[in-house]
């Protein structure tokens, strides 16, 4: 009888679903590298792999990222993203507008970003690695608070200011650094070893323990045209950081970005360059994507993320069946190996339907995670990587309801600090329009559940979301929820829940039965 106990016993665990192993503060925290392809569509993606490995599934993310997905970029009011607001989202999970960097949309609150949190609240060793200019948007949405992007003098002091460990990217000859001296005078100020060619970059990696690396002129040359001595690769540049970090006593944070994908695709179509460019902007990332993942390999304690803040050019393939089978090698100097990649873009048909942003949907990738999430937005990136982190702000069973034009949400909070002050909904109408209620919250009684309702007055909302400030400085969203965008005589009721911690009705009815088994056995088993 005591082993048809116990079997009952285990098949009542079973039937518990999503067992996860539930991280405390005593386990280590992983390190994270969080690699970003400014630009990178899903046809960029495939266009590399084609003309790199001969097929176009053929690059290290599709082959050894278990968990992927594709999500949306636009703006909170539905528009085509630029690299502040998708950057913004990518780094804080709240979404923004255009030009915004790490604030709200109105330019009031700053929002805290993956760095600061995983800097001051989790004491993470940090870095920022890029092959823009180092103040340009991917990297400043990780490192500051400004209401335009193009305030970088402010953007390269906040950066500065907030004791990161690696600051790595283009910018030595641009007006708000200025000269090869400029850089060595900001190193002297901020604590920071100095480097400013490949040679010194490979050398500090070696022995420095902070380090700003600056390199000409503006940003870093497209690699078709990079000076291999003076301006580094992204490869070398992304080596550099994390050997830094390695030696580091904390686990460390890493951003990575392939910026000049971007650059490359917003070239004129007609720039007979501007495929050329953009391909070989992309393997270069992918390569450096295959090195990090290595290092993640070996260590065995590293989330490697790859994602897009938006997709540039409008790129789609048109034909490349006379692709030949010449691929490039290791075994090759750079200077062949590029003019194979040469020979093979001229083999392709592509078109590009614009020189701007567009909404194309992008992937995700992610290894190290201890299990899939639904990746549908880019704020959902950033909710993906601190779930992993154990203890964190974060909502358990978010669901609402709209009947008869009137919106109910109902939500429980996890782990709020004492010293928010309010929350907030965002209802986003398929007019672009933004409406807002605000719920004052005493500190006692932020944690656990509240009830939120609202009146969309025959409105077609796009979607809603949730954010809690905490002070006058800071505020994030918590999650998200979508209604369909469908006209409301369409919605007779509808109900969305986001959480990933409940158990379907059905399950409970069966454990329910199960545990009645178990209860009637247990009787003659205490009777011994």
């Amino acid at each position: 009888m005591r082993i048809r106990n116990l079997f009952v016993f285990f098949f009542i665990l079973a039937l518990l679903p999503n067992a996860q192993t539930i991280q405390t503060d005593e386990v280590t925290k992983p390190n994270i590298i969080y690699m970003i392809g400014d630009g990178m569509g899903p046809e960029q993606i495939r266009l590399a792999s084609l003309i790199e490995y001969g097929n176009d599934t053929g690059n290290i993310m599709d082959m050894e990222f278990d968990f992927q997905d594709t999500y949306f970029t636009n703006d909170i009011q539905g528009s085509t993203t630029d690299s502040a607001a998708s950057g913004t989202a990518l780094a804080t999970g709240q979404l923004t507008k255009n030009s915004r960097v790490g604030m709200d949309e109105n330019g009031k609150y700053s929002y805290k970003n993956l760095l600061e949190f995983l800097k001051n609240d989790f004491d993470y060793a940090t870095g920022v690695v890029t092959s823009t200019e180092i103040a340009h948007a991917t990297p400043a949405v990780f490192t500051s608070h400004v209401t335009d992007r193009d305030k970088k003098d402010a953007i390269l002091a906040q950066e500065l200011n907030q004791d990161i460990n690696v600051l790595i990217g283009g910018g030595q000859d641009i007006s708000y650094i200025g000269s090869v001296d400029a850089v060595r005078e900001l190193g002297n100020k901020y604590g920071y070893d100095t480097a400013i060619d490949v040679a010194e970059l490979q050398s500090k990696q070696t022995t420095a323990d902070r380090l700003l690396g600056i390199f000409p002129t503006y940003n870093i040359p497209f690699e078709l045209e990079r000076n291999t001595e003076k301006s580094p690769s992204l490869v070398q540049m992304a080596d550099a950081a994390i050997e830094i970090l390695q030696r580091q006593t904390s686990p460390y944070f890493l951003m990575i970005e392939g910026g000049r994908i971007d650059h490359a695709g917003h070239l004129a179509n007609t720039d007979t360059n501007k495929t050329l460019y953009n391909v070989m902007e992309t393997i270069i990332f992918e390569k450096t994507v295959r090195h990090v993942l290595d290092i993640a390999k070996a260590d065995g304690n590293t989330i490697v993320v790859v994602a897009a803040d938006h997709e540039t050019g409008g790129l789609s393939i048109i034909d490349y069946s006379n692709l030949d089978d010449t691929l490039p090698s290791d075994t090759n100097s750079r200077d062949a190996n590029n003019q194979i990649r040469i020979n093979r873009v001229n083999q392709m048909e592509v078109k590009w339907s614009t020189t701007a942003h567009t909404d194309t949907k992008v992937r995700f990738f992610g290894y190290g995670f201890s299990k899939s999430y639904d990746i549908r937005y880019n704020t959902d990136v950033f909710w993906a990587i601190v779930n992993e982190l154990g203890s964190f702000p974060v909502v358990l069973d978010y669901s609402f309801t709209v009947v008869d034009d009137q919106y109910t949400a109902n939500v429980n909070f996890k782990d709020i600090d004492s010293s928010a002050d309010q929350i907030s909904i965002y209802f986003v109408f398929d007019d672009g329009n933004i409406e807002v209620v605000t719920s004052l919250l005493s500190s006692y009684s932020v944690n656990g559940s509240h009830v939120f309702t609202y009146a969309i007055n025959g409105s077609r909302m796009h979607r809603s979301f949730i954010k809690l400030h905490d002070g006058d400085l800071s505020t994030f969203s918590l999650n998200q929820s979508y209604v369909p965008t469908v006209p409301n005589t369409e919605i007779s009721s509808f109900e969305e829940n986001s959480s990933t911690n409940n158990t379907p009705i059905s399950n409970w009815f069966v454990l329910s039965i199960a545990m009645v088994i178990l209860f009637r056995r247990s009787k003659y088993y205490f009777k011994g």
